[in-house]
């Protein structure tokens, strides 16, 4: 701010003053809209640049780049999931209840149990 001439203590009333100023506005306006124009980025951008990333794979022979870029294109399309560990551990626990423990503890286990 002090290079371009304004008062550094008071850089909020700067800016508001400035907006006030056509061309400022307008190349605000300008970023603003470049800014958001970068910022857009989805399914059709993804696929189209792993698309590009394998015909490079393709064209410099690098056939690990090739696979790593079909896989992600997979995913993206859903068409490859992460196998995920869905299987239950197995925890010893012990449920005691104080009342009946001692009539339990007290009979044989039935036959063929453990």
């Amino acid at each position: 701010m002090r290079a371009a001439g304004y008062h550094t203590k008071a850089p909020k009333q700067a800016g508001t003053q400035l907006l006030n100023v056509p061309a400022v506005a307008a190349a605000v306006v300008k970023v603003r809209a470049e800014m958001a124009r970068r910022a857009e980025y989805g399914m059709d951008r993804l696929i189209t640049e792993l698309d590009e990333a394998a015909a490079f794979a393709i064209s410099t022979e690098n056939a690990t780049a090739l696979v790593r870029a079909r896989e992600l294109k997979g995913k993206a399309l859903g068409l490859l999931v992460d196998r995920m560990d869905m299987r239950v551990q197995q925890i010893p626990f012990r449920i005691e209840i104080n009342t009946l423990l001692p009539a339990i503890e007290a009979k044989p286990p039935p036959a063929g149990a453990q």
